[in-house]
């Protein structure tokens, strides 16, 4: 049988025989699941919709807004502090590995569940309206001093200013999901270090807290179920040791079918396509 020493062995086959290994690891029923605990801060994008209001004197409906996120710059004081590093755009998400087999591609199954802190706030300025905010219902209530914002609208201008009006889901477009995943090696850059690919698809419930101003009047609602949503995701990430950084692009579908209007006197309706962009960090173990 031939003897090989260290020298003879092809250096540039290490990275193969790494890969390799974790191929084969990833294949073995045996072994105790691997869990995972993430966090990071995401930034999103949404698809124009319309904002569909119903309630006592109103049905009436904002035309093919775009929303926006609420992004936060980078602040220690907020990031780095326990009190409020919740505040801005972020993801929290655990997941067990699944004993399903990979064949010659290794990796892992994943079954997950999370939270991703989405934030959808309106723009203001002139916007396009159609439906009804019935005027001496309007003046009755105390809402509006004059006619100029209240009637009968089709694909009209409608002014939604600061001072009377503000919609957002500024505590939370909260997208709380169940996903399958799987990731893939592509490359062992070292003995503790890999690249590899992921991929995701998941459902889950809207937890809304939105923040409300109508014709001057504040309502700042309490969190509640509001809506579904559904999406998938591809990403790259790197593994050191018990650590992966992962980026990674979602996209889906969000239906918010029982929102909060005026607290329990009214509903809010749009549904939306969105896009996120999130960059987080996960701590890998094993244990059963």
């Amino acid at each position: 049988m031939p003897i090989f020493t260290q020298a003879q062995v092809n250096p540039s086959n290490a990275h193969v025989i790494g890969l390799e290994k974790l191929k084969k690891r990833s294949n073995r029923g045996d072994e105790a699941p691997s869990w995972y605990v993430h966090w990071g801060y995401n930034r999103d994008r949404y698809t124009p919709a319309d904002i569909h209001f119903t309630g006592p004197g109103i049905d009436f409906t904002l035309l093919q807004v775009r929303a926006g996120d609420m992004p936060m710059a980078f602040d220690p004081a907020v990031h780095l502090n326990p009190g409020k590093f919740t505040i801005p755009q972020f993801n929290a998400r655990f997941g067990r590995s699944l004993p399903w087999k990979t064949g010659r591609l290794g990796g892992k199954w994943w079954f997950s569940g999370g939270w991703d802190h989405m934030k959808y706030k309106l723009p203001h300025g002139q916007l396009r309206a159609s439906g009804t905010i019935d005027p001496a219902w309007a003046l009755d209530a105390g809402w509006a001093t004059d006619t100029a914002s209240v009637g009968t609208f089709a694909n009209d201008p409608f002014a939604w200013c600061w001072r009377d009006f503000n919609f957002e889901h500024s505590d939370g477009l909260n997208y709380i999901r169940l996903a399958i995943e799987r990731d893939l090696p592509v490359w062992s850059f070292s003995e503790r270090g890999a690249l590899g690919v992921q991929g995701m698809l998941g459902a889950g419930l809207m937890l809304c807290r939105t923040d409300l101003r109508w014709f001057g009047w504040r309502v700042h609602h309490t969190w509640a179920i509001s809506g579904y949503g559904l999406s998938g995701s591809g990403g790259v990430y790197v593994d050191y040791g018990h650590l992966r950084l992962l980026a990674r692009l979602q996209a889906g579908y969000i239906n918010i079918a029982w929102g909060n209007f005026l607290l329990d006197e009214g509903r809010v309706t749009h549904n939306f396509g969105f896009s996120e962009q999130s960059l987080t960090l996960a701590y890998v173990f094993s244990g059963r």
